[in-house]
């Protein structure tokens, strides 16, 4: 089968990037055949013949530019972009796939690309892996921390009213009009299946209008590469792997490590300088910047040393989650994982089955927790066990495959 895989991104960047790279692996070691349509960057990796890229937009720099040609410029690119869509007709007049596999589009690809497709009578999956359907800001939360739905039914002008999309009146004008833009144009409708990673964003898309026979639960497939080949050892600190932007929880993480004297916690992950050096000014405030290590973004080996020799994983995200590749990471090696009760969060961190759930937000709740596994190394080592059972069952590269491919039968992809 040929399969067209379309990302915003094609380097390690977040969780989308980590499934579509594995997602590629799974078929091509199949012997299925792989196109690729992303932005440039220099991080990206390797590519095919069947691939193409176009420059990705510098919507930093059109944020500095203070002007009216600027903030249009931003909206015409971000919203539908003509330039895109001729450079993806450029490629499917060379190469047919069977089924386009769309990951995140927006923003960057945009939907423009939908109808190309749909011109040509390719069937389109997509994998949800945010709410950006529901919701213009794709977290939905509201600007003071609590989880929202009022945009949900495509009612976007409340994300305007609400200042949603950072913090910024414009900003969230712009992200509404996007929202109400590919309302017009029926993006949505042009998308055959959608698959989510967990029961709870299913339930979640069919509330709010998305026809719930197109939606499959298909889990995020555990990426594996050379950690299992690494020793674990329990090196007895706490490990956070992510973004620091505020809906990931950290800041909560921070108050929390304050209530659990000893414990040493290591922090990998990237962010804006701003956001770096903000949590970095609250960690010496609640005097725990000596506990407190932030290691910056890993990747590879790097990374797995650190997920091998800690003792548990923490996910505090205040947002709901989707489904979290950095648990699934956590268990699969053995470790299990405190995390949020919310989103997709507790379908992998089972409370008192593979780690421990607490309620998103609640600092005092997250620090009990945090001395629970610090105080008792053979329940980590049971409730890592069982999680470890969990995604071998239920996350393994065969199953994914196997239901994946079954979607692509569903829309009727051949080949």
């Amino acid at each position: 089968m040929k399969v067209l895989l379309c990302s915003n991104f094609y380097y390690p960047r977040g969780g989308d990037c980590t499934y579509l790279r594995t997602l590629q692996d799974l078929l091509e070691a199949r012997g299925h055949e792989v196109g690729v349509f992303s932005t440039e960057h220099e991080g990206n990796w390797p590519a095919n013949a069947h691939s193409a890229f176009v420059p990705a937009p510098d919507y930093a720099a059109l944020n500095r530019n203070k002007t009216l040609r600027g903030a249009i410029l931003a909206a015409r690119r971000s919203i539908w972009s003509g330039e895109v869509a001729a450079a993806l007709r450029r490629l499917l007049a060379q190469w047919r796939p069977d089924v386009a596999h769309l990951q995140n589009i927006h923003a960057y690809l945009t939907p423009s690309i939908l109808p190309e497709l749909r011109r040509i009578g390719i069937p389109v999956v997509q994998t949800l892996h945010d709410y950006k359907w529901l919701c213009p800001d794709s977290s939905m939360l509201r600007p003071d921390g609590h989880v929202c739905g009022a945009c949900a039914g495509r009612a976007f002008r409340h994300c305007i009213a609400g200042r949603c999309k950072k913090g910024s009146l414009a900003a969230s004008a712009m992200a509404a009009a996007e929202g109400y833009f590919h309302r017009m144009k029926r993006a949505s409708s042009m998308i055959d299946a959608w698959i989510a990673p967990s029961a709870f964003l299913r339930d979640t898309f069919a509330a709010h209008g998305l026809d719930a026979g197109k939606i499959h639960v298909v889990r995020n497939p555990y990426p594996g590469g050379g950690r299992d080949a690494m020793a674990t050892r329990d090196g007895g600190y706490a490990l956070y792997v992510g973004s620091l932007a505020a809906i990931k929880g950290v800041g909560v993480l921070l108050e929390a490590l304050k209530d659990v004297p000893g414990q040493e916690l290591h922090i990998v992950g990237g962010s804006s300088p701003e956001e770096g050096a903000a949590l970095k000014t609250r960690a010496e405030e609640l005097g725990v910047a000596g506990r407190a290590l932030f290691l910056g973004p890993l990747h590879g080996a790097a990374l797995w040393r650190e997920q091998a020799g800690a003792r548990f994983g923490v996910v505090p995200s205040v947002c709901p989650e989707v489904l979290g590749y950095a648990a699934m990471e956590m268990l699969a090696i053995g470790k299990p994982v405190i995390g949020s009760a919310i989103g997709g969060i507790p379908e992998l961190v089972r409370d008192g089955e593979t780690g421990l759930l607490f309620p998103a937000g609640d600092v005092a709740a997250l620090a009990d927790r945090m001395r629970r596994l610090a105080s008792d190394p053979s329940l980590a080592e049971r409730l890592g066990t069982a999680g470890k059972a969990l995604v071998a069952r239920e996350c393994s590269a065969e199953k994914h495959f196997s239901q994946v491919m079954a979607v692509y039968r569903a829309v009727g992809a051949e080949g």
